[in-house]
């Protein structure tokens, strides 16, 4: 007995040490056997992270694990992931790693895969990886070769993302969350399979999403004949959303088509099943639904399946008098009618039709019925359709469970018929569009972000003549504005379905039109994403990350417009009158008439905001306006000629300018160019009212230029680059003479010289009495030409008189005057002279004369030198004086 004992004992130290070392001996072999296969078969790249064998792990099966697990496709599909797996087990009998026969593997599982299927436009498969081999006879096939073989009695894909992406079918199908286990002998002909499945699905078929994550449960029972290659269902219940569903029949495989026999039906006949068709996410939570009335959903799908057919197809589905109430809503869905059909009765695939006979309901006093026929699914397909419907909005999210942020409200009516070539519509070719009848919504109200103030939309009355499009009405007030338009609507189709442009031609009235209560404004994310678009185009002066308004993208309009009244930022305009049109996130302005600051204003340009900041272009127009009124609210003219802060009466404006715009409306003074030529028609200078005028005033002491009558001014500036340059021009300021050249900043900075003819009785009676003395002159006639410099800022201006350019000038005149006087009396006298003595005294004569010019001479410039010294002494000891003061 010890004995035995002794020796069972070695046997079974001998086992454990088998079962420990064999893992260790074999694994090699089973990763060099893996990769052989692989490389002698697959035409692509396959690597892992790891391979574990063991013996214990699937005891009594031994069972090798390969981690990270990728297959990258090589060409046409070069660097596509066709395989990404996780985890990757596969389980074998321990006895075939002893043996030289093909390894069988009995069982796998699949963990966090993606399983990435592609097919390309010339029908091209990513999965077709299998490398092209010479087949040989049947028999001359070398079974001692090694190998590996699937035996399966089980398998497993768990947590996994399934992707099926066919270009040349225009087929998208997608399972995400896909798990899926089967078990059942796979080894031998005839089999039963027995599996469970559940997923959401998304498929798009032609562009068109028809399953968009529907959850589906399936537990199917296969019996399967791998001989015949049939495949039958025998118990199989399944679920799509909330809709259960059974089926049964079969689908058979042959060299050159498939044969499709299968048909389903709902296993009750509740209408909940009907809101089952309906995604968790759209329909809610059905649990606690209160419903009435029957649901009917059956169907079959039967026939061959190759390149040119598919099975035929007859689904129906069926309710009549039906109603839902959701718990947690206070208002019911009533009287639903629904008679749908899925037919196809030759087996060609474009003579499939989706038919809804009919489909109605109720909420409280509300109505809704209609028709919908769409048929030639493959092609061009042809949607038939009439509705009739009075809808409160408000009541739809009392009675069924909707999801959006957006409040619901308003009054929709519509009676509506027609057909629509949906390949047509989307290419935005309305010839063969047949809409006709009526829609309108009434007191409907629009919150969103992107525009200040709430939009109130009184009315909307679209009227549909097979392919023309009249808006009957449109009344809107939002902010402190209204609206009312009347025109033809282009492209509607596809600015509703399909975010196409919204085209059209309205007249338009208002009372009262504030510009910004309609500016959409731009995020700051869409901001920052246009500027990295245009780092480049980007002026220096725009700021980075601000909010700008948008002219929105999706417009092409041309809006003849009549306005009482319009405010643009600070600007108030009356009896508005023009054309606009916008397109491409820009308005262009024609022929714009309305009265502003008294007068009348005509304008042209355009504002385009496609950039990071808003860009104009615009010619304006100003015919007898106020200038006080235009300087208090016209910026432009407050940094272009500042001056005429002083001036009270009417001018003429012609202004050329382009530039940026900045978020508050208001210019970006730094990025203007352009031009202004403006007329002063008559004028009164009020120098209080400006420093730099008072300044130039008080210097001259004996000269007030306040409340003295402006005329004959016309000049014309230009400005880039944040300079105003002013080309010379003259003016009077009544009986002054004023010439004026030089250049100002956006900033207020100043450097002009100016000319000033001042008249002799501006410099008092006597002194300037004196003076007409001197020069023979009448006083009225006679000018002193004064310069005068002004530099540093508008409101702080440094004003220099240049006073011995003056005195040295008038000294200069008066001289020259009197020598020319005494020039005449000398000849005179010479003359008399010559006739009593003409051959006596002439030397004595000569003397005479030389001696009374001289004499004359020097008395003159005695007198204008005490002249000008009383004129001028306390004036330069002035400038004297403020000079050393702006030394200090």
């Amino acid at each position: 007995m010890k004995k035995f004992l002794k020796i069972f004992g070695i046997i079974i130290l001998v086992l454990v040490a088998a079962l420990v070392l064999t893992p260790i001996i074999f694994e090699d072999q089973i990763e060099s056997e893996i990769k052989k296969v692989i490389n002698k078969n697959v035409n692509a790249t396959v690597d892992w992270n790891e391979l574990d064998l063991s013996l214990f792990r699937s005891f009594p099966d031994a069972s090798v694990q390969l981690t990270d697990l990728k297959v990258i496709n090589k060409a046409p599909f070069d660097g596509d992931t066709l395989v990404n797996s996780e985890q990757i087990n596969l389980n074998l009998g321990i006895l075939q790693l002893f043996k030289s026969d093909p390894i069988k593997i009995d069982n796998f599982s699949l963990d966090g895969a993606l399983i990435n299927i592609k097919v390309n436009e010339d029908g091209a498969a990513n999965y077709d990886i299998a490398k092209e081999t010479t087949e040989q006879p049947k028999e001359e096939v070398n079974e001692e070769s090694g190998g590996m073989q699937l035996a399966l009695q089980s398998y497993k894909i768990n947590n996994s993302t399934i992707i099926y992406d066919d270009k040349s079918a225009k087929t998208y199908l997608k399972l995400n969350d896909f798990n899926h286990h089967g078990s059942g002998d796979l080894e031998a002909n005839k089999t039963t399979l027995e599996t469970q499945t559940n997923s959401l699905v998304t498929f798009v078929f032609d562009e068109v999403e028809y399953l968009s994550d529907n959850s589906i449960d399936l537990a199917a029972d296969l019996e399967i004949d791998f001989d015949q290659m049939k495949f039958s269902f025998l118990e199989n219940k399944a679920m799509i959303n909330q809709l259960p569903l059974n089926f049964e029949g079969y689908v058979q495989i042959f060299d050159d088509y498939q044969d499709i026999d299968v048909s389903f039906s709902m296993p009750t006949s509740s209408f909940k099943n009907f809101l089952g068709l309906v995604p968790k996410t759209y329909a809610g939570n059905l649990e606690g639904v209160d419903t009435s009335g029957d649901f009917e959903l059956n169907g079959s799908i039967k026939g061959r399946v190759d390149d040119e057919n598919i099975p035929k197809i007859n689904i129906k589905g069926y309710s009549e008098n039906a109603k839902v109430k959701y718990a947690d809503l206070p208002k019911s869905i009533d009287n639903i009618h629904v008679n749908v059909e899925i037919i196809n009765d030759s087996g060609k695939v474009e003579d499939t039709y989706i038919d809804v006979k009919q489909f109605a309901f109720n909420i409280a006093q509300d109505y809704f019925k209609g028709q919908l026929k769409v048929t030639d699914l493959m092609n061009d397909m042809i949607v038939d359709f009439d509705v009739d419907g009075n809808i409160n909005l408000a009541n739809i999210k009392q009675a069924y469970p909707v999801d959006i942020e957006q409040d619901l409200n308003g009054h929709l009516k519509a009676e509506l018929a027609g057909r629509a070539n949906v390949e047509q519509v989307s290419q935005e070719n309305y010839n063969n569009l047949n809409i006709n009848g009526h829609l309108s919504l009434d007191n409907f109200n629009y919150v969103d972000e992107a525009f200040p103030h709430e939009l109130k939309l009184s009315q909307i009355a679209i009227r549909f003549n097979k392919n023309q499009i009249q808006l009957e009405n449109l009344d809107i007030k939002t902010g402190q504005s209204d609206l009312n338009a009347k025109g033809e609507l282009k492209n509607l189709m596809a600015f509703v379905f399909s975010d196409g442009v919204l085209k059209g031609n309205f007249n338009a009235q208002s009372n009262n039109f504030v510009v910004s209560d309609f500016l959409v404004e731009e995020t700051e994310e869409e901001q920052n994403e246009t500027s990295k678009e245009e780092e480049t185009d980007q002026p220096k002066t725009t700021n980075q990350g601000q909010t700008a308004f948008k002219v929105p993208d999706f417009l092409d309009i041309v809006l003849n417009f009549d306005a009482k009244k319009v405010q643009y930022d600070n600007l108030n305009l009356d009896n508005v009158k023009g054309a606009l049109s916008i397109r491409n996130e820009a308005v262009n302005l024609e022929k714009i008439n309305a009265r502003i600051f008294g007068g009348n204003i005509m304008l042209d340009g355009l504002v385009s905001t496609k950039s990071n900041k808003p860009q104009f272009d615009v010619k304006l127009d100003l015919d007898l306006i106020d200038i006080q009124n235009t300087f208090k609210d016209l910026h432009l003219l407050q940094n272009v000629a500042p001056i005429a802060e002083a001036l009270t009466g009417q001018m003429n404006l012609k202004i050329d300018f382009s530039g940026l715009i900045n978020k508050d409306l208001s210019l970006d003074f730094s990025s203007l160019a352009g031009q202004v030529a403006a007329d002063v028609l008559n004028a009164e200078v009020h120098t209080e009212q400006s420093k730099l005028i008072s300044g130039i005033s008080n210097r001259l002491e004996n000269v007030n230029l306040g409340n003295k009558k402006l005329k004959d001014l016309s000049a014309m500036l230009e400005f880039n680059d944040g300079k105003i340059k002013t080309k010379p021009f003259d003016f009077n300021i009544e009986d002054i003479q004023v010439n004026v050249q030089g250049e100002q900043g956006f900033d207020k900075s100043i450097n002009y010289n100016l000319d000033l003819d001042i008249p002799a009785k501006y410099l008092g009676d006597k002194l300037g009495g004196q003076l007409a003395n001197l020069s023979g002159q009448e006083l009225k006639d006679f000018k002193i030409d004064l310069p005068i410099s002004l530099s540093g800022q508008y409101n702080s201006p440094k004003i220099n008189l240049n006073m011995k350019t003056a005195i040295n000038d008038l000294k200069n005149k008066i001289v020259e005057e009197q020598k020319g006087k005494l020039k005449d009396k000398a000849e005179d006298k010479i003359k008399d002279f010559l006739n009593d003595k003409l051959n006596n005294k002439k030397d004595s004569t000569q003397t005479e004369q030389d001696s009374v010019k001289t004499k004359q001479k020097e008395e003159t410039k005695d007198k204008i030198k005490g002249a000008l010294e009383g004129l001028f002494g306390k004036k330069e000891k002035d400038e004297k004086e403020n000079k050393e003061k702006d030394e200090n």
